[in-house]
């Protein structure tokens, strides 16, 4: 368990949640707090793909897990702060059964459709451009 950050479903926000794996049911859940008892979110683990690596949706950190599940075709983007926690939790991922890492030949660095990923691209670009003038 420990701390990342999680981007909203169209890539364009992050918010640092507290996840949990859970080897016994194959998930991975999500919390607002370490000691928080509800899960925000859970990630279906079984026959899920992922890497490590750089990502084309803006990321605050350039270390990014990648995870599609199966169960949905879903794209989660999370990112730490450093190359070794995102390494942890991708060894940690592949360990599960059924989890496999993405054939990086054939898997797309992000599932987005064009214009959500211009409008990613975009706002990137905006917040960049705010936080120079500044």
């Amino acid at each position: 368990s420990g701390w990342l950050q999680k981007a909203n479903t169209d890539a364009t926000k992050w918010a640092k949640r507290f996840f949990k794996l859970d080897p016994r049911s194959s998930t991975l859940s999500w919390y607002d707090t370490a000691d928080a008892t509800e899960a925000k979110g859970v990630i279906a683990l079984a026959d899920a793909v992922c890497y490590v690596g750089t990502s084309s949706v803006p990321t605050p950190t350039k270390h990014v897990l990648v995870l599609r599940t199966a169960s949905d075709s879903r794209v989660y983007y999370l990112c730490g702060d450093r190359y070794d926690h995102i390494q942890t939790w991708y060894d940690r991922l592949l360990a599960l059964p059924g989890v496999k890492e993405a054939d990086r030949a054939t898997e797309p660095q992000e599932r987005m459709d064009g214009k959500t990923f211009a409008k990613a691209q975009m706002l990137s670009m905006f917040k960049s451009k705010r936080t120079l003038r500044k």
